[in-house]
């Protein structure tokens, strides 16, 4: 096999052959990483068979063991424990990345502002960026919902909090055979007032990188606030269970920063504060999120900076 066209015909597989896999026992996913042999990364391309937990062989029934290869090229088992949609809970002005918002009225929406975007070139409009199951309900809620910042707790509606209105969100196709390249929505800030280009606890947004294998990363959301990791795998076809049904994504990469209920919407930077992509899942083991770049490009909007 050509060692040059390994990485194509890996994310091929991720993004062609994935159900091979996840017909397995505890697989929820498959990508592109580098294989790891006791805690040691060797550097060499494998399929990352992306599982909720790894089960000893011993233990497995013949049918749930997965292969050491797969098309003659070597697999390795990542546990990434159990994959959800996912606290800077304090009022915040002007608005910074990483603090909790929500649509008004529904607490059960509560997520991380991204960033904040813009469109137009000299007249701009301003927008709050996060997902669509933080702003749009999973598709479920119009255009015009409003938004608040702190999230929604309880009672009736505070004016001041309302601070943006949902504009666009890219639907999410929940069906067996829907295929998802990212969960993202962004709703019309009420006054421009409210924009600033500071996520909180890093500071200025200093523009944007490519997500590749072993990237230093970091992230700030509502749940774990601030932490660090690695993007482990690229090219990733992942299921990710969003309280109700399972939802299929691809070309998604994978990190190993921790994630909790909260953190959907938040954005994941390089070290040096580049903007590198959404994260709209995770688990306590692995960040799930998608390249900003096509984010950005699919909303037709560009990321706020002074």
């Amino acid at each position: 096999m050509n060692r040059l066209n390994l990485p194509k015909i890996i994310l091929y597989i991720a993004r062609h052959n994935h159900r091979y896999f996840t017909n397995f026992r505890h697989v929820v996913g498959v990508g592109l990483g580098f294989k790891t042999v006791r805690g040691y990364n060797t550097g060499e391309l494998c399929i990352h068979v992306l599982v909720t937990k790894k089960v000893p062989y011993c233990c497995l029934n013949r049918n749930d063991c997965i292969p050491k290869t797969y098309k003659g090229i070597k697999t390795d088992v990542v546990e990434v424990g159990f994959l959800r949609t996912v606290d800077l809970t304090d009022k915040i002005r002007p608005l910074q990345g990483g603090y909790a918002i929500s649509p008004q009225g529904r607490k059960e929406n509560t997520g991380s502002i991204g960033c904040i975007v813009t469109s137009g070139t000299f007249f701009k409009d301003y927008y709050i960026l996060s997902n669509n199951h933080v702003l749009a309900g999973n598709n479920k809620f119009p255009k015009g919902t409003k938004i608040v910042q702190p999230a929604y707790t309880s009672g009736p509606p505070i004016q001041e909090n309302i601070v943006a209105s949902l504009d666009k969100f890219i639907p999410i196709d929940t069906s067996a055979t829907g295929e998802n390249l990212m969960d993202c929505a962004i709703a019309k800030l009420v006054d421009k007032s409210l924009a600033s280009d500071i996520i909180a606890y890093i500071g200025e947004i200093k523009g944007i990188a490519t997500p590749t294998l072993g990237l230093p990363v970091k992230k700030v959301g509502v749940a774990t606030g601030l932490n660090a990791g690695t993007i482990s795998t690229v090219g990733a076809s992942v299921h990710i269970f969003n309280g109700e049904v399972y939802e299929f994504f691809v070309d998604q990469i994978i990190s190993t920063n921790p994630v909790d209920n909260g953190d959907s919407g938040a954005l994941v930077f390089s070290e040096n504060n580049k903007a590198v992509g959404l994260l709209f899942s995770g688990s306590e083991l692995r960040c799930i999120f998608t390249d900003i770049k096509k984010v950005l490009k699919a909303l037709k909007v560009n990321i706020y900076t002074r």
